[in-house]
């Protein structure tokens, strides 16, 4: 039997769950709604240097302390940033219920001691090395603020090593108490949860948060169309293109026609970007996405061929999407991704685990507690109509391209 639950701490942090007496594990998850675009520049980086500050311990527990409990329960754990939440979960066996979660409460007080940042400091210095060797990670590091502009959702996660050099215990300390507070904090459970138990325990252990939080800037956007950015380089081999235009935002209705509508210009298989590009042995790879955001949401897209077929990449890019625009997509299309996002939907959420950032992540957006079928159920419900309304606005007018590799020009 599936149940909902949902209860605010006594300072305001909310707590939700979808339980499942059936399971054969829990879920526990940390969403905080900040990320990079809440950064100011001379400290960008900043909310992913905390996210791997706070699995450095708190005044109670070293990093190893830390890292050896989730071992010990047998916990797959894991954190990431994003440009706008940061999040830290697990999923452990149920009866390990209450030590998970005691766990992650300790994430949320960290010590942030000057040594344990300036070690991982230079983790840091040495991902942000190996994302720079990656042509795809460059181009992208370049695309993102070159089509949004001045907007901050342009920022780049991993910051700079000037930036991370001006990050200090000071900054540090006064970052995470105005960003990680009950008002920017959301505690999602999924599986076979002890409600009354998770209640007790977060109350414990997560009550005194800060209740101060933030204000996020939401500055307008609008996309401009411009002329292609190439990033000349002889030693990449191979030539790899990105291209991202306006889509929409996070909290429009529309956002599940802007996701199956990219589904079918550009899924990595049977798209038509597929069939123009890759089937044809034009490129050897072609894929388009949708990714809503707060306030605004863009198309993205990724090519990689041989550099001499640059030109011809970009010109099918084009064409494909040009031609959607004309003609808009047609009935079989549709109805073709609308299943093959709900089979997506449902496999991703058959253990607790998958189940746990899907839920959380739509209940920051509509504040709702959406059964699997629910969201099944709005997926096929989108109508043609709706999706080429889409395509009505013409976003791919306002395209921004860029390349990198051994070219010099793109038009």
């Amino acid at each position: 039997m599936i149940s909902f639950h949902e209860a605010e701490l006594s300072n305001g942090l909310k707590v939700i769950a979808e339980v499942n007496d059936e399971a054969r594990s829990m879920a526990l998850g940390v969403i905080i709604e900040t990320g990079a675009r809440d950064e100011q520049p001379a400290l960008a980086g900043i909310s992913h240097f905390v996210e791997h500050a706070l699995f450095k311990g708190s005044e109670r527990m070293d990093a190893s302390s830390v890292n050896m409990a989730f071992d010990d329960l047998g916990a797959k754990y894991n954190a990431f940033t994003a440009e706008e939440v940061t999040a830290y979960h697990g999923a452990v066996l149920p009866e390990n219920q209450n030590e998970l979660l005691r766990l992650l409460a300790e994430l949320m007080h960290p010590a942030l001691r000057a040594s344990d940042l300036d070690t991982e400091r230079q983790v840091i210095l040495e991902e942000i090395k190996m994302y720079s060797d990656q042509p795809e990670s460059r181009l992208f590091d370049r695309l993102r603020p070159l089509y949004h502009g001045a907007h901050p959702a342009g920022n780049n996660i991993l910051g700079t090593p000037e930036t991370l050099a001006a990050i200090d215990s000071r900054v540090m300390h006064d970052y995470f108490a105005r960003h990680y507070s009950a008002r920017t904090a959301l505690l999602v459970a999924t599986g076979n949860v002890n409600w009354p138990a998770l209640i007790a325990v977060a109350e414990e252990n997560l009550a005194d948060l800060s209740t101060e939080g933030f204000e996020r800037a939401r500055p307008p956007f609008h996309a401009e169309a411009r002329a292609p950015v190439v990033l000349t380089d002889p030693t990449v081999t191979r030539l790899h293109m990105g291209f991202m235009a306006p889509g929409w935002a996070v909290r429009d209705p529309r956002r599940e026609e802007a996701a199956l509508l990219a589904n079918i210009l550009g899924d990595s298989e049977n798209s038509r970007l597929y069939w123009r590009l890759v089937d044809s042995g034009i490129a050897d790879a072609a894929d388009f996405g949708h990714e809503p955001m707060d306030g605004l949401g863009a198309f993205g897209g990724y090519a990689s061929s041989d550099p001499s077929r640059a030109q011809e990449v970009l010109d099918g890019v084009r064409e494909v999407l040009m031609e959607a625009q004309r003609d808009g997509v047609r009935s079989d299309e549709l109805e073709r991704a609308k299943r093959k996002a709900a089979v997506s939907t449902v496999l991703h959420a058959e253990t607790p685990y998958g189940r746990l950032l899907p839920l959380g992540m739509e209940y920051l957006v509509s504040g709702e507690l959406l059964s699997l079928g629910e969201d099944v159920k709005r997926i096929k419900a989108v109508r043609l109509e709706t999706v080429n309304t889409l395509l009505d606005a013409r976003p791919f007018d306002r395209m921004t391209v860029a390349a990198i590799g051994p070219i010099s020009t793109l038009t």
